[in-house]
Parts: C-alpha cells; sequence; structure tokens
C-alpha cells in the first residue's frame, strides 16, 4: 500500500471534504481554503455586463448600421421629432373597433419610393393604403353569410403640414381626396349594393388605393399629417335588411426629413404597389 506524505494526505482529505460539503457560493470554498475567488468573480460579472450592453446596442442598430431610435427624426440637426410610426418602421396599421366591427387601415411607402425614412420636402413621395372590415362577432374563418356586411360610401382625405417651427403651415393641403370609394378604388369591378358604397367586409370586400402622391412641401416641413374619413354603412345583424350609419375618422402621421436633395424615385412596374 503506497503511503502518502503529510501535504498529500492534507489535499486528499480537503477533496473529500469538498465532495460532501455542499456548497452554498464562494464563502464556503474561501471557509474550507482560505482562497478567495472574488477577483475571478468580479472579472466574469463584468464580461458579462459587457457582453450584455452589446447585444442592447446591437438590436438598436437597422442592417445598414443605422439606429433605429434616429428613425423619425425629422430635423436632426435642430432636434426637431415628429412622431411618426409610418416613419419609423416603414407601415402603420390602426384599428378601430366600433360595435364588434374592426376597421383596418394600412399605409405603406410604394415601390417608387420605398424607405420612409428618405422621404424629403422636395420630390414625390408614393403610398398606398387599403381599408377593410372584420366582423369580430364570429371566427374569422366563419361562413361569409355569417359575418355582417359592411358599405364604403364616400372617402375624404385632407391633409397638413407641420413646420420645423411645430406650426401648421399656410399652404394648401398638399394631398387632398373626396369621391365614392366605388369610383375611387384600385377594384375595377367592386361589389356594390345599393346607394351604401362598395364592400369592405373581409375576406371578400377591400378598399385600395394605390401609388398616391405627396408633392413638394415647404422646405422646413418636419411632417404631414393625413387625415381620412370613411363613411360606412353596416348590417345590424347577418342576414338582415337593417343597418347603420357610421363614420371612421384617422390621423396617419408622416415624418418629412431634412435635405436638400428630392426624395429618391426609383422606375417599378405601373401600379406596382
Amino acid at each position: 500500500m503506497t503511503r502518502l506524505h503529510r501535504p498529500q494526505r492534507l489535499i486528499a482529505a480537503l477533496v473529500a471534504a469538498l465532495t460532501i460539503i455542499p456548497l452554498t457560493g464562494c464563502a464556503s470554498i474561501e471557509d474550507l481554503t482560505g482562497l478567495s475567488l472574488s477577483s475571478g468573480t468580479a472579472g466574469t460579472a463584468a464580461a458579462g455586463e459587457t457582453s450584455g450592453s452589446n447585444v442592447q446596442e446591437h438590436a438598436k442598430q437597422s442592417g445598414s448600421g443605422e439606429s433605429h431610435d434616429e428613425l423619425g427624426r425629422a430635423n436632426a440637426e435642430d432636434d426637431d421629432v415628429f412622431d411618426s410610426q409610418f416613419s419609423k418602421n416603414g407601415v402603420s396599421n390602426v384599428y378601430k373597433n366600433i360595435a364588434g366591427i374592426d376597421y383596418v387601415l394600412s399605409i405603406f411607402p410604394s415601390q417608387a419610393t420605398p424607405r420612409s425614412d428618405q422621404w424629403y420636402p422636395k420630390g414625390d413621395k408614393l403610398f398606398t393604403f387599403t381599408f377593410q372590415a372584420y366582423d369580430l362577432n364570429v371566427d374569422l374563418k366563419a361562413p361569409y353569410a355569417s359575418k355582417r356586411l359592411v358599405y364604403l360610401g364616400n372617402v375624404n382625405i385632407s391633409s397638413d403640414v407641420t413646420l420645423s417651427g411645430h406650426t401648421e403651415s399656410s399652404a394648401r393641403s398638399p394631398y387632398t381626396v373626396n369621391g365614392q370609394a366605388a369610383s375611387l378604388t384600385f377594384d375595377p369591378e367592386p361589389n356594390t349594393f345599393r346607394s351604401y358604397g362598395m364592400r369592405i367586409t373581409s375576406p371578400k370586400g377591400v378598399y385600395e388605393m394605390r401609388n398616391q402622391v405627396i408633392g413638394d412641401l415647404p422646405n422646413d416641413s418636419i411632417g404631414i399629417t393625413l387625415h381620412f374619413k370613411f363613411y360606412v354603412t353596416v348590417q345590424r345583424a347577418a342576414g338582415q335588411d337593417a343597418w347603420d350609419a357610421q363614420e371612421i375618422d384617422i390621423d396617419i402621421p408622416i415624418g418629412i426629413f431634412e435635405s436638400d436633395e428630392p426624395t429618391p424615385i426609383r422606375d417599378v412596374p405601373v401600379d406596382a404597389a
């Protein structure tokens, strides 16, 4: 049998103790060994904090290296900010629920001017939008006959411009629409009923206008707000000939970014949304 010298016996006993005694942290090891691990632990924590902050910083960066926090900044030099989900996200979806009918307005830049953070005062800025109704009183995939029908009649859209001094421009509305949905929509053969207009109940009906143009704006513009008014007629109950009139109002703020250059525009297929 091999004999252990005194130092070796001490080490063996210490190893055995460590395997038997449950450790509750650095203090337990320190009590047994007299060794401190605080410096190593501190180094690990510091590395973790750095890694976390790098991840957070990376998450804020877009693929082009631009910070998402900067998107929507309309006049960076003067720190003027125009709050716009459209400009920050490149799309805006607005929902309004009235009596169990969910009205959804979706608006996004057209392919000709796809970068909402490159919409400048000068030059044409093109967008497309859709408007649709969902009957939430029944399942979305329920038979269509069980859904309340919604018809869209008149559509009225006006706009106003906000300048760098946060005042409204005295210039006339740069974008206006006023007319019957059935004659304005992209669909050449919308489903209409009586004088109520065109059907917009999902999934067989939708109102769409493509490649709408916002033209030149004042040089100190930081934003434009579109004011949508949709006049609808709603079936009171599925299958019944009882109807209610409703007006849906939705505002969409759009940021305009400072630049001496005109808004860049691309050649795209005709009527590409």
